[in-house]
């Protein structure tokens, strides 16, 4: 039986947050349950491959203040899904059967994580590598951008701010390079999106 008609939950994975391996457990898990569906992409097209590549690839480039925040990082990213499934199994496998509304509500908790994490304290040096971190791709959505927004927004607000200046410029030297066109079009759709008139 598959679908909302499930009888069995989604597992509790709270032994292996901080483990790069927790994505690819939740994945399984999902099979376990559904079989006969695809998981939701996000596990490993985002969480997998980005808990790989900052633990693995980007950790050792870091100061031990960045090496901390990784760790710190992946833990919260991990402890806020587990804490959503937590709080009501049967609603977590139901919003695992719609991909795009997991992947927004999973991409809605790294900003809180990353600033949580202490994002706003790190060296440049630190936030620097961070930012050049992530596939283009991968920010190039509303949930992409928003995360990007929301962290930089809430890292001005955090007190003892040192890296995030760093952050911000990288982000408009970032935006800079890409096509005026394509920019204007991906903020308009995410205006629209938020319920907001874009000015012509």
């Amino acid at each position: 039986m598959s679908g909302e008609g499930n009888q069995e939950l989604p597992a509790d994975l709270a032994r292996l947050i901080g483990q790069t391996s927790y994505y690819r457990a939740r994945n399984d898990d999902f099979l376990r349950r559904e079989p006969a569906t695809v998981p939701p992409d996000y596990y490993l097209a985002y969480g997998e491959k980005y808990a790989l590549r900052f633990s693995v690839e980007l950790r050792p480039q870091l100061t031990p203040e960045g090496q901390a925040w990784v760790l710190r990082a992946l833990a919260l990213l991990q402890e806020l899904m587990e804490a959503r499934c937590e709080a009501d199994r049967a609603a977590f496998a139901a919003l695992e059967l719609r991909p795009e509304d997991f992947r927004s509500f999973a991409f809605s908790t790294h900003p809180q994580a990353y600033l949580d994490a202490g994002l706003a304290s790190l060296p440049p040096v630190d936030v620097i590598h961070i930012v050049d971190t992530p596939d283009l791709k991968d920010l190039m959505s509303h949930d992409g951008l928003r995360q990007v927004v929301v962290t930089a927004l809430g890292a001005l607000r955090q007190d003892g701010v040192t890296g995030v200046e760093h952050f911000a410029v990288e982000t408009l030297e970032e935006l800079a390079s890409w096509d005026t066109g394509e920019i204007r079009d991906i903020f308009r759709a995410c205006l629209g999106r938020a319920g907001r008139t874009p000015s012509p």
